[in-house]
């Protein structure tokens, strides 16, 4: 469900494997949900949604990169059975086909890693086939160590129409894709020097689905992109890798939770079908400085919260964060549309060329700065823009933030915008809405509001007696989308970094917000004692929320270093942290281990711990759960439905009244660590 902070109290997400009938869910559909909740656990169930079985193969004799394990992947479909990969590490340098395998096509790790090694060019996707069944889960694909000098290329899946079910979950592509290059050697190449040549699949991640199939893909993390060739003489800019999608002949319903993507420069989320009944639901994902589109949809599909951004580009082609070229019956609801600079491209959004019909809701949109369009509706099919409860401001230098119909060389586009329901819009330069005069075909582009319709004029958001969009501080607010996690309890976010900033924290030098930090959401917190000091990093006021001791809650932290310790205080009565509760975490290898210890007027009582044995680059999650009378049961995991690597209930605290309060994290200086995605699970009774 969406919320709002900065000021504005978030709404606690439902909790129970039945949806809730509350309105913030905003029209969550019970197809979306029911998929999500009825995910199969393949490791012990035996069977799909549907009931067709399947058998289990280890992959033993290929961990250790003893092998290409494509071949391990075509005997088990073969035989009707999924491949466990465990945490092991494994090569491949071939391709799944067609020809090759039975109706299931599957892997399931905990950690694992595979590496492509191949120098074949003709090797350009490594399951290129189109199963009944799917299954890829707790795995990463490294193509990082490209063997063959820049001359090969490889994407992770391509399919054409999936029958029956694609699950997909904790799925994550290391290395950067460079679909065209620079092939010196072409012997059917007549010109001189370099020929740039397309290598790999153009699609990274391409879960398409046949009519009446369903595919569920959850977490899935592509944060690497692409490399940008669109200065190369005989680059075809639009022949450039882009990220997850469905396009052209999806037809049946995909939903994409929590997924990332960044720094494509051909599209991110391409996620459309060219004809019904496909539909794409993108739920609570993030797109990052992608070029041409971030998030582009078509007809009956929606966006349930999460972020599109474009911010950060400084070369090749520009970008624009949301993008809907036709379509009709789209909703986005809750989403971030977020850019700055002129290299975030045309438009924030764009509803073009033959776009019929959209509606937002519970979005901010907010250009930054730039010379461009931040909202641009016109199509040759008049499209129909619906705008509710949203808050859009516009500090670009452009006259106007809304763009109603446009009169190109050769053609006149009209459009038509709605605006309904507590639309905020404010610019700092010109006047908010223009709309374009009457085309050659006699449709005029509109603008409506409160009964009354506007034509051929430009119009300020003053004039129509809209509200601005900023709070008593100047700040919009920002939009998450917390959510039921599993595991029962509502969810509030603490902090998710995303706002490329730490101004409710004191902190020094050993601080800063970062892209590289990032565990889901675009940023994390570094924390870099290590090249700078030990030191505090500390909050008061100003967060969504803040831990309580009878609270459940959650952080994500990845260690780049194994030196001495990091914590986290929390209930902190002290103006230092000498009366606060404190989860520490042990990092040196000789001794690693997760512990509770509360501070007080007595000293640092010790309450508990587990033994640990941690890697570095690699993301655990810890939760620690007050909900006992009075002592806390902590475990460190690396995701939902993964062993815990260490669990303990605590012994009884002394410090009953510590309340909720502060956060504040502790890095020491022989260490780096990055944290991200501090959540209250479930809130307690104080």
């Amino acid at each position: 469900m969406v919320g709002l902070s900065h000021g504005v109290t978030p709404t606690a997400a439902a909790t129970g494997t039945t949806k809730p009938e509350s309105n913030d869910y905003y029209d969550l559909t019970d197809e979306a949900w029911n998929l999500w909740q009825s995910k199969p656990d393949f490791r012990a169930d035996g069977e799909f949604r549907d009931s067709r079985a399947y058998d289990i193969w280890d992959a033993s004799s290929y961990d250790g990169r003893s092998g290409d394990l494509a071949e391990r992947i075509v005997q088990a479909s073969q035989n009707d059975a999924i491949v466990d990969l465990g945490n092991g590490t494994y090569e491949m340098e071939s391709m799944v086909t067609n020809s090759d395998i039975g109706d299931i096509v599957g892997i399931i790790g905990d950690g694992a890693r595979i590496h492509y090694v191949g120098v074949n060019p003709s090797v350009h996707t490594l399951i290129h086939a189109s199963p009944e069944y799917l299954v890829l889960e707790g795995v990463t694909f490294d193509i990082t160590e490209d063997a063959g000098e820049y001359s090969s290329d490889v994407a992770i899946v391509q399919t054409f129409g999936i029958g029956q079910e694609a699950w997909c979950e904790d799925v994550k592509l290391e290395g950067a894709r460079h679909r065209q290059q620079d092939l010196y050697s072409n012997p059917d190449s007549d010109k001189d020097g370099p020929v740039l040549e397309n290598v790999g699949g153009e699609a990274t991640f391409k879960i398409q689905m046949a009519e009446g199939g369903t595919g569920f893909v959850h977490r899935c993390e592509f944060p690497d992109g692409g490399t940008d060739m669109t200065w190369h003489s005989d680059g075809d800019t639009h022949d450039h890798a882009y990220g997850p999608n469905a396009d052209p002949k999806h037809r049946g319903f995909n939903v994409w939770k929590d997924c990332v993507a960044k720094n494509f420069e051909a599209n991110a989320f391409y996620v459309l079908s060219d004809t019904e009944p496909g539909r794409n639901i993108l739920w609570n994902c993030t797109a990052v400085d992608n070029a041409r589109g971030g998030m582009r949809i078509s007809h009956h599909d929606k966006i349930i919260g999460g972020r599109t951004e474009v911010s950060g580009r400084t070369s090749g082609q520009l970008g624009t964060p949301l993008v809907s070229d036709y379509g009709w019956d789209m909703e986005v609801v809750g989403l971030e549309i977020i850019g700055a600079g002129d290299g975030w491209g045309a438009d924030l959004v764009q509803l073009r060329t033959s776009c019929q019909e959209i509606t937002f809701r519970k979005c901010v949109i907010h250009g930054k700065n730039g010379s461009n369009r931040p909202i641009r509706v016109d199509s040759t099919e008049n499209v129909a823009a619906t705008f509710e409860e949203m808050y859009i401001y516009d500090e670009g230098s452009n006259a106007h933030t809304f763009l109603i119909g446009r009169e190109f060389p050769d053609w006149h586009n009209p459009g038509t915008v709605y605006l309904e329901n507590d639309v905020r819009v404010a610019s700092d330069n010109g006047t908010e809405f223009f709309i374009d005069h009457i085309t050659p075909e006699g449709i005029w582009p509109e603008l409506h509001h409160n009964g009354n319709t506007y034509r051929d004029t430009a119009v300020s958001a003053s004039e129509l007696g809209l509200a601005s969009p900023l709070d008593e501080n100047g700040n919009l607010p920002e939009f998450y989308f917390g959510y039921e996690d599993g595991d029962g309890g509502d969810t509030t976010v603490i902090d998710t970094f995303d706002s490329v900033g730490l101004d409710q924290y004191s902190h020094g030098a050993e601080a800063t917000v970062s892209s590289s930090a990032n565990y889901l959401e675009p940023y994390g917190l570094d924390l870099n004692g290590r090249d700078n000091t030990s030191g505090t990093t500390r909050s008061d006021s100003g967060l969504p929320n803040y831990p309580a001791p009878d609270d459940i809650w959650e952080f994500w932290w990845n260690p780049q270093t194994t030196g001495e310790f990091f914590s986290i205080s929390f209930g902190i009565q002290s103006s230092d942290l000498s009366e606060a509760f404190r989860i520490l975490i042990r990092l040196d290898s000789a001794n690693q281990f997760v512990q509770i210890q509360e501070r007080g007027t007595s000293g640092d009582n010790y309450l508990g711990h587990a033994d640990l044995s941690l890697s570095t680059n690699t993301w655990y999650r810890t939760v620690v759960d007050g909900t006992g009378s009075d002592s806390w049961t902590i475990s460190v995991d690396t995701g939902e439905g993964t062993a815990k690597l260490g669990e303990f209930t605590s012994d009884p605290t002394q410090y009953t009244g510590y309340g909720r309060s502060s956060i504040a994290y502790w890095i020491s200086a022989a260490d780096h660590v990055y944290l991200d995605d501090i959540m209250v699970r479930e809130i307690g009774s104080q």
